[in-house]
């Protein structure tokens, strides 16, 4: 076992080092329940076209790179392929497009496994007025189709999100979210979600600017928990992977939203979407 993490340490660094010539845009570690995770990437720009490259090796020995390019391909236009390496090796080609006009952003996407199964996505988000925005979208898999919609309306220093998925057989979740600034770098956080069998969980905590997450008292569980109330959420935030080197990405995938869309970015880990292995991201 310590060879093999040995093995996924050096491959970490050779990534660092590809990175000599371009721009380390960050390489840590972050300690979980599992034990210690290390990240690095980078990411080089030339003319319209920006590199990029990182992976996290896991505390025993598993290791998931992606490498990939990105293009404006003019004025509001993107374009992004690339490819991501599983922990045991699975080849997962994944690209995409964004386009954004008239307070409107629209990403379609997909990604391919190692046995041929093919993802894909078709989303937007529109600003519909001061510190209002819309989402929707469809995720398509083999073994189905998933639709997803959310809004977001921020005032007087608080945000409220909600979001639904449905599934290809009909059964749907839905959560809400709602963020308020309490004080300088200190922002409370409530909501809640409702499985597709009807059970709701409510929850609550503090983000400090710069600190960790604490949470306060969460609310106790209201009706019966739905067993896997995740089943139908899509991985459509799996799909395309950005760096932040060109526009702010859109809140739902890895587009470009307008500069008036701040979500703050989650470590989505990695995880089965049918036989399809989706590497763990940041969304």
């Amino acid at each position: 076992m310590k060879n093999v993490v040995l093995i996924a340490a050096s491959a970490l660094m050779a990534l660092v080092c590809q990175a000599a010539d371009a721009h380390l845009l960050r390489y840590g570690s972050a300690s979980g329940p599992g034990g210690v995770y290390r990240g690095a990437r980078f990411a080089s720009c030339s003319g319209n076209t920006c590199t990029h490259g990182g992976g996290v090796a896991g505390p025993y020995g598993g290791l998931v790179t992606n490498h990939g390019t990105i293009t404006r391909t003019g004025t509001g236009q993107v374009a992004n392929s690339g490819t991501a390496v599983g922990p045991r090796g699975g080849v997962y080609e994944h690209s995409g497009t964004t386009g954004c006009a008239g307070g409107t952003c629209t990403h379609t996407g997909s990604v391919t496994g190692p046995n041929g199964q093919t993802v894909t996505t078709s989303n937007s988000v529109t600003r519909t007025g001061p510190g209002q925005v819309s989402s929707s979208g469809t995720v398509s898999g083999p073994h189905g189709d998933w639709s997803h919609a959310g809004s977001t309306s921020c005032a007087g220093g608080a945000c409220t999100h909600t979001a639904s998925v449905t599934g290809p057989g009909g059964e749907s979740a839905s959560r809400t979210t709602t963020a308020v600034r309490v004080a300088p770098g200190v922002v409370a956080t409530s909501g809640s979600v409702t499985g597709p069998h009807g059970g709701t969980v409510a929850t609550g905590g503090v983000v400090v600017a710069g600190g960790p997450h604490v949470v306060v008292a969460p609310a106790p569980a209201i009706g019966v928990v739905a067993p896997r109330p995740v089943v139908v959420a899509p991985p459509a935030v799996a799909v395309a992977v950005a760096p932040p080197v060109l526009a702010a990405p859109v809140p739902v995938v890895a587009a470009y939203a307008p500069a008036v869309v701040v979500r703050p970015r989650v470590w989505v880990r990695a995880r089965w979407v049918g036989n399809v292995w989706i590497p763990g991201h940041w969304s």
